[in-house]
């Protein structure tokens, strides 16, 4: 897992219990929803929360996922996310 922090991949990769997981993000589709959806979001942000595209999260010891878009509690400078989103959306393509 320290591998994978310290790495960074094109697109970004999940990593699931030891291993890289690429993500399927589609064509022209999915990045225009993605964008519209962080966009909508933040507009109804509350001020102590903040929303995040294309973040890694730890979502258990041996697991970290992307989420396409999240909002997240925005007290914290770490790298990843590791408290619950209070709102996670993957885009399907």
């Amino acid at each position: 897992m320290e591998e994978y922090l310290a790495s960074s991949y094109e697109p970004d990769c999940d990593y699931v219990d030891g291993h890289i997981e690429e993500r399927n993000l589609g064509k022209t589709a999915h990045p225009r929803l993605q964008l519209r959806l962080g966009f909508l979001l933040d507009k109804r942000a509350a001020s102590e929360t903040e929303v995040l595209i294309a973040v890694r999260i730890r979502v258990s010891g041996s697991r970290i996922r992307v989420a396409d878009v999240c909002v997240a509690a925005n007290d914290s400078d770490e790298p990843i996310v590791t408290k619950p989103p209070l709102i996670y959306a993957e885009v399907l393509p």
